[in-house]
This record gives C-alpha cells, structure tokens and sequence, in this order.
C-alpha cells in the first residue's frame, strides 16, 4: 500500500492506502502499435489475473499463460492463453492514472476498454475523455470466472502524469 500525492489548480490532495497498477485485464487486444503511444498499453508493474486467480506483473507474463479476458459475445470472462506479450520499450510517456473506490489506481498509457455497468456497454478511456467517466460504475472480475461472479467498482477520480515506464500490451487468443 502506498500514498499518492497529486497537485491540481493549486489544490493538493494525498490518497493513502492505495494499491497501485492493480489491473484485471477484461478485454482482449485485437491489434498494437509498437510504440509508446500504443492504444492499447498499460504500465510495467500492472497486475494481471491467471485463471488460477493468482496475478502476474505484465512484464513477467510468457506466452500460452491462461488469463482471465472478457468475452464480447458472450458477456462473460473466459480464460484465453497469451498469444504475445508486447514490451514497446521504456518511454518518458503521459499516463492516465484511474483512481477507484476499491484503493486501486490503474495506470493507462494511450486508451484502454472497461465494461461500464453503468451503462452496460464499454466506454474506451483516453486522455481526452478520463474526466467523463468519474462516478460510472465498471465491470471488475472476482476469482470465480467460471461462474461469471464479478463486482463494481465506482471511478472515483482521475489525472495524468508523465511517466518514464516499461510500456506493454498483451496479445490474448
């Protein structure tokens, strides 16, 4: 656990007890640039959940591990294998950090999909919309992928910082 300062218009603000790059991975990545502005990027430290429920750094992750990834047809997490672990590089690089009312920050480099109970549909944060999205409720797994058991956690604030980060994205099956 860790405490967060952040300086904005002025005003500072200190969040304590915080679990930072914590991250489900629910979605599958179709596609990736190699480079640091990658869309679909998250940073070096970002937890990812094995199907056995146990996370993994994304940096550490192989391929043909089994990882929880949400299936868009079906609405439901599945194990899907790691086809490629992408490492773009180290890189001086804007991060959007998510802050939600769990104590997670996720950090984000470019744009990254999440599964919005609030509206029931997904919602791709980027740097230009992250502030449109404080108090929506999003789609977070539990342990129990087989029987769909997953909660909400609500976003409860959100800003950027630059970053120098190993920036990485996973190809899933």
């Amino acid at each position: 656990l860790a405490s967060v300062t952040k300086t904005e218009n002025g005003v500072t603000t200190t969040l304590s007890n915080i679990t930072t790059h914590e991250i489900k991975i629910n979605s599958y990545v179709y596609g990736f640039k190699a480079d640091a502005n990658s869309d679909v990027c998250v940073t070096e430290g970002t937890l990812v959940t094995l199907v056995d429920g146990t996370q993994k750094p994304v940096e550490k992750l192989t391929k043909d591990e089994m990882i929880l990834a949400w299936d868009f047809v079906t609405g439901q997490y599945v194990a899907v294998p790691v086809l490629l672990p992408v490492y773009h590089g180290t890189y001086e690089t804007n991060i959007i950090n998510l802050v939600f009312d769990n104590n997670v920050i996720v950090k984000v480099i470019g744009e990254h999909g999440f599964y919005s109970s609030t509206i029931n549909n997904w919602i791709y944060i980027n740097e230009y919309n992250y502030m449109d999205f404080i108090g929506y409720l999003f789609v977070k797994e539990s342990n129990d992928y087989i029987n769909n058991d997953y909660s909400n956690v609500k976003l409860i604030d959100a800003y950027i910082t630059t970053e120098t980060t190993g920036v990485y994205s996973v190809v899933a099956s």
